[in-house]
């Protein structure tokens, strides 16, 4: 599964990224009008993914150092008492339906719906998590980039500025419609930004774009980038 930029890799920071989203989610999703099935659904798959990490995997490591002082014990202790085995007890599951396979993949897709949602902002993004940049420039998986729209004669021109941590280049693709993922451009890009000043497949109607990119050097590679939406009308 491709690493996401702002979930972290170790085990304890994850649990303590898990705890933040799941505190902040439920009123920044109601506020950008998110399903209330689909809220209740990351919450479960968050708290499932919590019991995972937390509720059964701390029996199982006080358990190992339980075994280690009773074999110390048994084998070189003293006393009348006999030798009970520590015994292993998991804490009690969430109440709710276990859920399917894939929640961590469905909670990144949960955030890519967020940060795509008309009204978003950082300040939520912050809140949420979502928006730090965990790896330092020599292991990012992939570039990061924002987008914006600037005037044009006729349609607003997309520019996205991009961080390329160090690589030569990157390969840009947007998709409209129902057209397949296409360069934009020529599909490389090797300063900061990018333009799509292409006209709109309908002149009347404003239309959804999506774009995501990869790192750049004689050919793509690496992984592709989260995509991020914007819609593009007539010129401001």
């Amino acid at each position: 599964m491709k690493q996401q930029l702002y979930y972290p890799s170790a085990l304890a920071k994850q649990i303590l990224w898990l705890a933040q989203f799941r505190r902040g989610f439920p009123e920044v999703a109601a506020k950008l009008e998110i399903n209330p099935k689909d809220i209740a659904g990351t919450l479960n798959d968050i708290d499932w993914m919590l019991h995972g990490l937390i509720g059964l995997r701390a029996p199982l490591v006080h358990l190992t150092k339980a075994v280690t002082a009773y074999n110390k014990t048994l084998q070189t202790g003293k006393g009348p008492e006999v030798m009970i085995p520590p015994p292993l007890i998991f804490p009690e599951a969430p109440a709710t339906t276990p859920p399917r396979p894939g929640a961590l993949k469905r909670l990144f897709n949960m955030v890519q719906r967020l940060k795509a949602s008309r009204g978003y902002i950082k300040a939520m993004g912050m809140e949420l998590g979502i928006e730090s940049n965990l790896f330092p420039e020599a292991d990012a998986p992939a570039p990061t980039f924002t987008l914006k729209l600037v005037a044009g004669d006729t349609v607003a021109i997309v520019e996205g500025r991009f961080r390329r941590f160090g690589q030569p280049a990157v390969w840009v693709e947007c998709q409209r419609g129902v057209d397949d993922w296409a360069p934009v451009g020529g599909g490389i890009y090797a300063r900061t930004t990018f333009r799509d000043d292409r006209p709109l497949l309908d002149p009347l109607k404003p239309e959804y774009r999506q774009y995501r990119m990869r790192f750049w050097h004689g050919k793509p590679f690496g992984e592709w980038s989260p995509v991020a939406t914007i819609m593009v009308g007539s010129s401001m």
